[in-house]
């Protein structure tokens, strides 16, 4: 229950008394009202509205929305009107944090609309931290949305938003989550996220090609102008390349700020890694689905996690032990190597 109707008072015997006349928490201050509301999700802190007339206004104000369609059940109608009102009704006050989260549904023009909708909101807002999830991994060869479009037509005229002298905007998002989304070169180059010191990709379609030509690249470079990142995560991800460009597309990862990086689920792709301050590399992968690792500059690395699968075929181990030959040579400088279990196993 959020609202206590009851207070306290010293009786004749020096005991305390309960009374029920007062609401004890409703006289909170209203930052302290605001931070317990940030800890529910939108859904449940808009219901709290209906608790007495203090509340009625209260979750406006909350620097921090959490948007789940898991609260509305499968049909995304319900999920997206509410959205809707939301963003439309909430007072113009700086986000901290937003979360979108939408289960899947068949693809359609509304949901693209809603999404740069949510996208540009956070933006608009200065949101310091952002996840957004489509929840439409099946549909990313398809009709996946593409993140990127956001920074090409992101307007600069907004109150929150501070202008670099080249007159396009920067955005003060400090840490970044997506997943099911589509990346091509708009936002893997992009350099309109000075601040953003963490990034985490999962289930994502990461493009290579150039977003104005459509050209083909043979090397992807993945967020080298985000020169302040210090974490970065990359899960379960699909490189598309166009295959006269070579059988497998070449991955560069670059940082020079990068502590710690972790990377699930390489499909298909060989691997540079350049990245001079590293501290922390954890690799989770099916051999079998990976071209390996042509290159590895880590000097400064502590720590190193490995967990490598491959199927129990006599080639199998063949690549698995070239694999592995090349991984280490590249993780020399580790202080601490810890192998999983299929790893070694002989």
């Amino acid at each position: 229950m959020l609202c206590v109707n009851c207070s306290s008072e010293l009786g004749e015997a020096g005991k305390w008394r309960h009374r029920d006349d007062e609401d004890r928490l409703s006289n909170l201050p209203e930052p302290i009202l605001y931070h317990i509301l940030s800890f529910l999700d939108t859904k449940s802190a808009v219901r709290t509205s209906k608790l007495s007339r203090v509340w009625n206004r209260l979750w406006k104000h909350v620097s921090v929305l959490d948007l789940r369609q898991d609260c509305f059940g499968d049909d995304p109608y319900p999920f997206e009107k509410f959205v809707d009102k939301v963003l439309s009704v909430r007072y113009p006050v700086k986000l901290h944090k937003l979360t979108y989260v939408q289960n899947f549904a068949p693809w359609s023009e509304d949901h693209t609309r809603m999404f740069a909708k949510v996208i540009k909101y956070a933006f608009s807002h200065d949101a310091q931290h952002l996840v957004f999830d489509t929840g439409s991994r099946c549909q990313l060869f398809d009709r996946a949305y593409r993140f990127s479009s956001l920074f090409h037509s992101y307007p600069t005229h907004n109150q929150f938003v501070t202008r670099s002298k080249t007159s396009n905007s920067t955005f003060n998002l400090k840490t970044l989550e997506l997943r099911c989304v589509a990346l091509d070169s708009g936002f893997l180059l992009c350099s309109r996220l000075p601040m953003l010191t963490t990034l985490k990709v999962t289930s994502c379609l990461l493009l290579g090609t150039d977003s104005y030509t459509n050209e083909p690249k043979d090397c992807l470079d993945l967020f080298s102008n985000f020169g302040g990142l210090v974490n970065l995560a990359i899960s379960d991800c699909y490189f598309l390349a166009d295959p006269r460009v070579r059988p497998f597309l070449r991955v560069r990862v670059s940082g020079l700020q990068l502590l710690s990086l972790e990377l699930e689920g390489m499909e298909k792709i060989r691997i540079e890694i350049f990245a001079p301050k590293l501290r922390f590399f954890s690799v989770r992968q099916d051999v079998n689905d990976s071209q390996g690792f042509s290159e590895l500059s880590l000097p400064s690395l502590d720590r190193a996690e490995i967990e490598l699968n491959h199927i129990h075929r006599k080639e199998a181990y063949v690549h698995h032990d070239q694999y592995l030959n090349a991984l280490f040579q590249g993780l020399h400088n580790a202080k601490s190597l810890k192998l999983g279990y299929s790893t070694v196993e002989v």
